[in-house]
């Protein structure tokens, strides 16, 4: 079978857009074995679906009527069009994937009624069906990671390819895609997990998304805030990072307060790798937006910082006190992070609200130690002009903290 995939590799090529009734045939076969154990197998599966991607599009030109070619599957305004025989595979394998993704998670949690087949281990009947539940679980867990491996390369190998039209063929499949690749992160197989990590890159940089396209990724990037992985809800923010770089022109106010809604959303999330990676965010945000942002910012996390703090951290209302202050701080940090190499007007009153936390738990103790470490670290070497935007009080509260060794070594 890879023999025979490999010769259909150049004659897709060579036929490109002529070769439709080869492609729909071949994509028809592909689909019932993306699950191949092979591993040579399935690079090539990619592979051939990588190249019928590139060369089935349909690119919308005008015609001398002022209509476009091109199929009326997505919107109007797209640049680029996909085929349709292409649309069908995308929703067949995205939908394939996640439902055997669903399955895998029920059993992982013990759903499915595990607990009642571990109960009649006992007996020779329940023995056999455990054996054969357990057998099945296996099953479905080896097919989902080779479906997984095929969507990555398929998706790295298609994304940073645009056939002089600056425009990646997947790009109007991305919202579907999307969940099934960010998943993919929280994959137990580190290798795959990379790869993922990397294709997501990819897939974030694709240029030239819609008007069409933009706003499904988000309502994508947003569905997937709700993960019970925080690996999952950590992978969004990279991933929001470089697309707001990306597109940071073309995105509309709306968009834009959707990606900050979801970024401040994170921030007060409760895993704290997603709330520092948040932080990172919304510096990012700032430094694209501008002091308006950050202005507009701060009340809000002075107002997490204000919450008062239980003597001690217990119980599920003493966690939510910690995690909010604690987003406060991170927010505040992400304001003086977004400036490494100036002092604004308001920095310095930021930096003076972040030194009168230095006192306090874990993890807000270490945010304000790092914060001001990275402070030094990118304005030590102008500090003779930066600490004229101090005030006496404000220099004298901050010595400490920028001076001692003790609190950043």
């Amino acid at each position: 079978m890879v023999k025979r995939l490999m010769m259909t590799k150049p004659l897709l090529n060579e036929l490109a857009w002529r070769g439709s009734p080869l492609q729909r045939q071949l994509l028809h076969d592909l689909e019932s074995i993306l699950s191949h154990p092979s591993a040579q197998a399935r690079e090539c599966l990619a592979s051939c679906l990588a190249t019928i991607s590139r060369v089935s599009w349909n690119p919308a030109w005008p015609e001398s009527d002022g209509h476009t070619r091109g199929t009326q599957v997505f919107g109007a305004g797209d640049f680029v069009r996909p085929s349709e025989m292409m649309h069908g595979t995308v929703a067949k394998v995205a939908t394939e994937s996640g439902v055997l993704a669903e399955r895998v998670a029920a059993a992982a949690k013990g759903d499915g009624g595990g607990g009642e087949a571990a109960a009649e281990g006992a007996s020779p009947g329940g023995g056999a069906a455990d054996e054969e539940r357990r057998a099945r679980e296996k099953e479905d867990e080896a097919e989902l990671k080779h479906r997984r491996y095929v969507l990555v390369s398929w998706l790295i190998t298609v994304c940073p390819v645009y056939e002089h039209m600056y425009q990646s063929p997947l790009a109007p499949h991305l919202p579907a895609l999307l969940p099934q690749l960010l998943m993919t992160i929280a994959d137990k197989d580190r290798s795959l997990s990379k790869q993922a990590q990397a294709c997501t890159e990819y897939v974030a940089n694709t240029p030239m998304l819609s008007s069409a396209v933009l706003p499904q990724v988000l309502s994508t990037a947003e569905a997937m805030l709700v993960s019970t992985s925080w690996h999952v809800r950590a992978a969004v923010l990279p991933f929001l990072q470089t697309l707001l770089f990306r597109h940071q022109f073309v995105l509309h106010k709306g968009d834009m307060g959707k990606v900050r809604e979801l970024v401040l959303r994170l921030l007060c999330d409760s895993q704290v790798e997603v709330r520092e990676m948040a932080s990172l965010a919304v510096s990012v945000l700032v430094r694209i937006s501008g002091d308006e942002l950050a202005l507009s910012l701060q009340g809000l996390f002075r107002g997490w910082c204000a919450g008062p703090l239980p003597k001690q951290v217990k119980g599920a209302e003493g966690v939510a006190a910690m995690n909010l202050r604690h987003a406060g701080v991170l927010g505040l940090a992400a304001l003086v992070g977004a400036h490494p190499y100036d002092v604004p007007e308001w920095m310095p009153a930021i930096l003076v609200k972040l030194a009168s936390h230095i006192n306090e738990p874990m993890p807000v103790k270490q945010t304000v130690k790092n914060t001001f470490g990275e402070f030094w670290r990118t304005h030590q070497d102008a500090w003779t002009q930066h600490k004229d935007k101090f005030a006496e009080d404000e220099l004298s509260a901050l010595t400490d903290l920028l001076v001692s060794p003790t609190y950043f070594s």
